[in-house]
């Protein structure tokens, strides 16, 4: 006997320590060497052995977790489970090594040997073959792929099991008040009924007496069951209808159906008689049904359905209440029927009512036909009425239409006189219209021509100066005053000539190129105003020809842009700034990416890198990790959804902290593990940060047959794996989780997937920018084409399929531009 503070021996009703300090979650004998015992506690795993009437403790190897469960294989090896740190194994190599901790080679499996969780796992000896109860029903290992499988043995059943128990008839009892029976195959099945007869509550322990008789040890009590009464056979039984009250109070049927035999006695039946079929007012159109069912054996258990025929569609849902009350019934004949169902599942005989429903007196069929007389006098009198009364309308229509015909042709005959008068005046009238819309047109363009030009040379705030043919100031408007700050007087009285007094050293040359093309011409020049500020101007400059062809005017329109000329200046300061900060994020991230000779020493890659700006939001990342003997090395292609550079470094330092720090080789916990990082790193939960990436990461080992297995978990990334010997390229798809952001669940469960990679097989990473590029019709590259892209150029060399790639991208992309940062990496023939 074994508890926290030692180990106890039982002899007499005495209970004996033998072993002070030693802690012990569980024991288990060997099946080698009766007189040793297995003991499991926190973080170690020992040996009990009897000799020399004598208990000794060995150590046989430290665990890294709270030992649950212990078996022992024929061959010497034992299985360890632990609560919350997956399964080990123990393989005995060294049998002849005198220390025990010595013959002992340790392995520990996880989540990436197909494990369904690394928490409360626990190993069970089962027809002497070993089973792993888990959170998804019961597995097996196999040795050769070194993997965990469930197992089809146990049906179907994939719910979570613990504390089995191997009965003696070869049946099997789990916690779950579940016992699967034994088939002569070797399989199971769950025997239903069991658990129907078993209290609702958590059975935590079983005794078998007998191969017929068990204890069941529970919260409240000691329980027995005997399987003898499994085979026994229940009579069929009928559901009753007790009672059936009408209008709260009036008592239609006590339970007893019955017949009146010869000398009028009464004698019950289950059947309803005929003359026994009561018909009701339609005051009394609310009925209640009290019934039950004559099964004792789990009576509180007893479910009803029922359906009344002539008001329900269908039978009701299965419930405990004994009755049901229908309210507000229509007249008609119903039929109530009533079951029941037992513990077992087992469906009565239903009882059955009839009643009819008299209609109330407005619906009866005496008053459909009072209804029909009245309707028939009604309309009679009706179209009498409108008869009578449309005779007296027609005649006095057709007096007004003789009238009104008299009166029209004696109107036509002066038309027809007036229409000649009128044709002869509107062909005279229609010749002095056409000359007057002419002319009318013509002053029309005129004024408002004129409008235009008054109105902006007297409202618009840019200046308008008109200059004679000798280039000599005649007039400006009010906006010149506005610009300068003269007026009209003080600068006409200046005698401005254009070009001696411009401050545009090119005056000559523009004047001569706008007369000689007769365009305007169109300059820049810094003036100043009345008050000596210096300003700049843009000048519009129109020459303005007689009919001849002579010079007559020139018109300079000037606009103020000293503002707009302020603007452009700090614009130009501000993208030399911004350039210098892209400048140093594009140096930051490129300190991030890893370095192309160090990735070559491990296989052979290519990497087709387009940012989309100065700077990716997307990088790649490589390291390696040797742990004895063996060498991990991984590869990540990561989409930073925002802030690039920075999320760069961040998720490079967290990806080294976790691998080459932490040691850590599962690429889901790797995630699990980042996920969290980025999360506490930007402080999420208290900042509402969203910013999170996606990525595909990749773990690569060498086995001892030369071929290469490769571990991939994916965030929202997948894998592309061309498979050289049946020339296809699958798709490994990845989690739809993304790492970091705000989540309802914040702890993830990434998958892990394994791939082995042969001679020329080749794996491809990517961000979605080249699956999402759009062409110019606007149509994504997609997923489909990509892989038979692929499939297409995976036999060439891999700068052969980098070329063909680019080339693919120019030419699907044409002038569209660049939606998002791309990264593709192949990646094969691993070296170490």
């Amino acid at each position: 006997m074994a508890k926290p503070d030692g180990f106890f021996s039982l002899k007499k009703n005495k209970l004996k320590k033998i072993i002070d300090k030693i802690s012990c979650r569980v024991i288990s004998k060997s099946i080698i060497n009766k007189n040793k015992i297995f003991v499991g506690s926190t973080n170690k795993l020992s040996a009990m052995y009897y000799e020399n009437n004598k208990w000794k403790e060995e150590k046989i190897k430290n665990i890294n977790g709270d030992i649950i469960s212990i078996e022992e294989e024929k061959n010497g090896n034992i299985w360890v489970t632990t609560y919350y740190n997956g399964v080990f194994y123990l393989k005995n190599n060294n049998k002849n090594s005198k220390i025990i901790e010595e013959q002992y080679e340790l392995f520990r499996y996880d989540k990436s040997h197909n494990l369904p969780s690394l928490r409360l796992n626990e190993v069970y000896r089962i027809n002497n073959e070993i089973y792993f109860a888990t959170r998804r029903g019961f597995y097996k290992f196999d040795n050769k792929k070194e993997k965990f499988f469930s197992t089809n043995k146990f049906g179907d059943y994939k719910k979570p099991i613990a504390r089995v128990l191997e009965m003696k008839n070869g049946d099997i009892w789990t916690d779950g008040n579940k016992i699967f029976k034994r088939k002569k195959n070797g399989s199971y099945f769950i025997d239903s009924l069991f658990s129907k007869r078993l209290p609702k509550m958590l059975m935590t322990s079983i005794y078998e007496i007998n191969k017929n008789v068990f204890f069941f040890g529970a919260v409240d009590g000691l329980y027995s069951y005997d399987k003898r009464e499994d085979d026994r056979k229940f009579p069929v039984y009928n559901a009753l209808i007790r009672k059936v009250i009408c209008s709260k109070d009036s008592i239609l049927f006590m339970g007893t159906n019955y017949v009146i035999k010869n000398d009028s006695v009464l004698c019950p039946v289950l059947k309803q008689n005929e003359n026994l079929i009561p018909i009701l007012n339609y005051e009394n159109n609310s009925l209640i049904f009290e019934y039950s069912a004559p099964f004792f054996e789990g009576e509180e258990e007893l479910k009803y359905s029922y359906k009344l025929e002539g008001f329900d569609e269908k039978w009701s849902d299965w419930k405990s209440e004994t009755k049901k009350e229908y309210t507000n019934l229509y007249e008609g004949k119903y039929l109530f029927k009533v079951r029941a169902k037992n513990i077992y599942d087992e469906i009565s005989i239903f009882a059955k009512y009839r009643f009819e429903i008299s209609p109330p007196l407005h619906r009866t069929n005496f008053a459909y036909f009072i209804y029909l007389i009245l309707s028939v006098i009604f309309i009679y009198f009706i179209v009498k009425f409108y008869t009578k009364r449309l005779k007296i309308q027609n005649k006095n229509l057709e007096e007004i239409v003789k009238k009104r015909t008299k009166e029209i042709s004696e109107r036509n005959k002066e038309l027809k006189t007036q229409k000649k008068a009128i044709l002869s005046k509107n062909i005279e009238l229609e010749q002095q219209k056409e000359e007057i819309l002419t002319q009318a047109e013509e002053l029309l363009s005129v004024n408002s021509e004129l409008e235009k030009l008054s109105l902006v040379a007297s409202k618009t705030d840019n200046a308008v100066i008109i200059f004679d043919k000798n280039y000599n100031l005649e007039w400006i408007n009010k906006g010149f005053s506005k610009i300068y700050g003269y007026s009209n007087e003080e600068f006409i009285s200046k005698k401005i000539n254009i070009i001696k007094d411009s401050h545009n050293s090119e005056i000559k040359n523009l004047l001569q190129e706008c007369i000689e093309k007769r365009n305007s011409v169109f300059y820049k020049t810094i003036n100043y105003t009345k008050k000596g500020k210096e300003i700049w101007i843009h000048t519009t400059l129109t020459p303005i020809f007689d009919t001849n062809g002579n010079l007559i005017k020139l018109i300079a329109v000037e606009t103020d842009i000293t503002d707009v000329k302020k603007a452009h200046n700090k614009i130009s300061l501000q993208n030399k700034l911004i350039e210098s900060s892209l400048t140093y994020a594009r140096t930051i991230q490129k300190s991030v990416l890893p370095i192309d000779q160090e990735m070559k020493k491990y296989f052979d890659f290519f990497i087709l890198f387009f940012p989309k700006d100065v700077v990716s939001g997307d990088f790649y990342w490589f390291t390696e990790l040797r742990i004895l003997s063996k060498i991990f090395v991984f590869v990540a292609v990561v989409d930073c959804i925002k802030n690039g550079p920075f999320m760069s470094v961040v998720t490079s330092r967290l990806l080294n902290e976790i691998i080459r720090e932490k040691k850590v080789i599962d690429t889901a916990e790797i995630l699990e593990l980042l996920d969290l990082g980025i999360q506490k790193f930007l402080r999420q939960d208290k900042t509402q940060n969203k910013d999170n990436m996606n990525l595909c990461l990749c773990r690569f080992e060498k086995l001892k047959n030369k071929k290469t297995k490769v571990n991939f978990s994916g965030a929202k990334r997948p894998l592309f794996f061309f498979d050289f010997k049946k020339n296809i390229v699958e798709v490994l798809k990845a989690d739809r989780y993304a790492i970091g952001g705000l989540k309802k669940n914040k702890k993830l469960d990434f998958s892990v997937q394994e791939v082995i990679l042969q001679n020329n097989d080749i794996i491809y990473l990517t961000t979605d920018g080249y699956i999402d590029q759009n062409n110019m019709e606007r149509q994504r590259f997609g997923t489909r084409q990509f892989s038979m892209l692929l499939e297409r150029i995976s036999k060439n060399s891999l700068e052969k399929q980098k070329q063909i790639m680019e080339k693919e991208l120019s030419k699907w992309q044409e002038n569209e531009k660049q939606g998002d940062d791309i990264i593709v990496m192949g990646i094969k023939n691993f070296i170490i």
